[in-house]
């Protein structure tokens, strides 16, 4: 939201609006942003509780096969 409300084109109020609308909406930013996502299926809950989420990508068994993987270094090049 911040980077929309420093855009002058833009106000709290046009953000309201289209927010409620819920129609999705592409907006092209000044400059590009990094944006790192993150998607985990086991979490802590405030309580310190390991919760586990549903894996809604099936992203689990694959990680879950790396991980029982036997891990080596590969040679690194010489500098």
């Amino acid at each position: 939201m911040e980077l929309l409300l420093a855009d002058p084109a833009w106000d709290q109020a046009a953000f309201e609006t289209v927010i409620a609308s819920g129609a999705t909406r592409t907006v092209r930013l000044a400059r590009p942003v990094r944006v790192l996502l993150i998607y985990w299926t086991v979490d802590e809950d405030d309580a310190g509780r390991i919760v586990f989420k549903r894996d809604v990508y099936d992203r689990d068994p694959a990680l879950a096969r790396a991980l029982d993987a036997r891990f080596a270094f590969g040679s690194r090049p010489e500098i």
